[in-house]
């Protein structure tokens, strides 16, 4: 499908292809979507992406709202904050400022 899908790009003009990791994002919504709806608050949202992500994949409703909630979306929102925090931090060198 990607192989179709890049040679109809170039058909229309597209000289570059990233490809790697995040793939199938070209087809598909990508799971860090929950991170966004739970930024913003979207809470019902949420709820639907649980309920989605247990439909789509042969999970429980525990394991499919822990990816969603706490995978694919605590968790990178928290990463983020800890990068604006303590930036040294998640770098793993040593800070310049100790307390």
């Amino acid at each position: 499908m990607y192989s179709a899908l890049a040679a109809r790009g170039a058909e229309q003009g597209c000289r570059v292809v990233l490809t790697g990791s995040g793939g199938d994002e070209w087809l598909a919504v990508s799971p860090y979507l929950s991170a966004d709806l739970i930024r913003a608050g979207r809470i019902a949202d949420v709820i639907r992406f649980v309920g989605t992500t247990k439909k789509s994949y042969k999970v429980t409703s525990i394991e499919a709202a822990k990816s969603v909630l706490w995978t694919f979306g605590v968790r990178p929102i928290a990463g983020m904050l800890m990068n604006r925090v303590a930036p040294t931090v998640l770098a793993g060198t040593p800070a310049t400022n100790a307390w």
